[in-house]
């Protein structure tokens, strides 16, 4: 039964972990110097790829 509950875990923050990324490829920064953030996400890894440290600062700022 344990097993089962941590997999049910897993799976929660597998999909929660998909819903994140999902909005964060259709997200637009009207920052002109922040690069297209949907073209960095892999839906499929369920990361972020070749963010540079200003796309990130502003990526951030926007956050907060």
């Amino acid at each position: 039964m344990g097993c089962k509950v941590e997999s049910q875990l897993y799976l929660t923050k597998k999909n929660t972990q998909l819903l994140v990324y999902q909005c964060l490829k259709s997200l637009c920064f009207s920052n002109e110097q922040a690069s297209n953030i949907s073209m960095l996400v892999n839906l499929e890894d369920c990361e972020l790829y070749g963010m540079k440290s200003h796309d990130y600062h502003v990526f951030m700022k926007t956050l907060i």
